[in-house]
């Protein structure tokens, strides 16, 4: 659902609950948008970014008003709080930036726009889809204004196709995606994000219709961009591993489910460390997967792996790196 990044990341109409898997192997969830990652939060364990930045939020409030490093640094707290979870402490910092970038004026409006795109997505993963669509339909008149090259276009029928897909209007979505994807394919010279986030929301239209091997195709697509991409986009091709297993569910496929757990494992380990509870969550889909393919002893050791690794809380966690209190350009 829409995440209307505009100039980065856009729409994303998929969720893929990586906390909620073992609810059943794969279950395809409505709507996690893709967020805009502040560039000093780094991919992996957020628990700890959550107390440094909440000790960097109350160094930056010393700093003479208005500025800047304040809004940055409770913007990067909210996105946190986004990335566990914690929706409403996320919504009410988010509430916070938007309330210090309008104070600091025109000099930070690119900041004010991401901050309002990530407040969209909050609502979203928290499913307010009223609060999402009211916030959505405030920032389309900007975006019109500002149209003037083909990656706005791009972005503008992106989250015009979040709006349809929130009324249930699945035809208009795709119809509009699928126009993006005319953009993104006669411009594009290189691999970005916002053409895999046009696939997965179209992909996630098409299986929101039933249409489980086109969907799954168009999850391909994208998974073939983001592997291009630097590591910064894991958690995206996480979710699209995910839901792509889910989509081979749908259709009968379960060993092809497995080829995704298989390449979704490293990818996880990579992000959240060996024995994080996100990891344990999948290898519990996993190991449902191997249920299904006859191979009981394997499943019943890595679900048993799992289970052990969420007891003990997450296991261990790698280090944070957060960087210094910047401001936003």
């Amino acid at each position: 659902m829409p995440g209307i990044m505009r100039h980065c990341c856009r729409v994303s109409l998929f969720k893929s609950d990586i906390n909620g898997l073992t609810r059943r192997a794969g279950s395809v969830r409505l709507a996690k948008v893709q967020r805009r990652r502040p560039p000093h939060v780094q991919p992996g364990p957020f628990t700890e970014a959550a107390g440094e930045l909440e000790k960097a939020v109350h160094s930056a409030e010393s700093f003479p008003a208005p500025d800047p490093r304040l809004a940055a640094t409770i913007h990067s707290l909210a996105y946190v709080y986004q990335q566990q979870g914690r929706y409403p402490e996320a919504e009410n910092m988010y509430l916070r930036a938007i309330g210090l970038w309008e104070r600091i004026g025109p000099s930070q409006r690119a900041a004010l726009f991401r901050t309002i795109d990530n407040l969209i997505g909050t609502y979203v993963e928290a499913k307010d889809y009223r609060a999402a669509r009211k916030l959505l339909e405030s920032r389309l008149p900007e975006m019109e204004r500002s149209v003037t090259q083909w990656k706005e276009r791009a972005t503008l029928l992106d989250t015009r196709s979040g709006l349809a897909f929130m009324e249930r209007k699945y035809g208009e979505a795709e119809t509009l995606l699928r126009e993006a994807l005319v953009l993104w394919e006669q411009y594009a010279t290189c691999p970005e994000s916002n053409h895999a986030v046009a696939y997965i929301n179209l992909s996630h239209v098409l299986g929101s219709t039933g249409r489980s091997q086109e969907a799954l195709e168009m999850a391909e697509k994208a998974m073939g961009i983001l592997e291009k991409l630097d590591a910064g986009h894991d958690s995206l091709l996480l979710r699209v591993l995910d839901y792509a297993a889910s989509l081979s569910l749908k259709l009968g496929r379960p060993a092809d489910a497995e080829q995704y757990y298989q390449r979704a494992l490293p990818t996880a380990r990579r992000m959240f460390g060996a024995e994080d509870s996100h990891v344990a969550q999948i290898e519990l889909s996993y190991s449902t997967v191997l249920k299904m393919l006859h191979r009981g002893a394997e499943a019943k050791l890595m679900a048993g792996e799992a289970q052990a690794m969420l007891r003990s809380g997450g296991g261990r966690r790698a280090p944070v790196d957060i960087l210094a209190l910047t401001p936003v350009h």
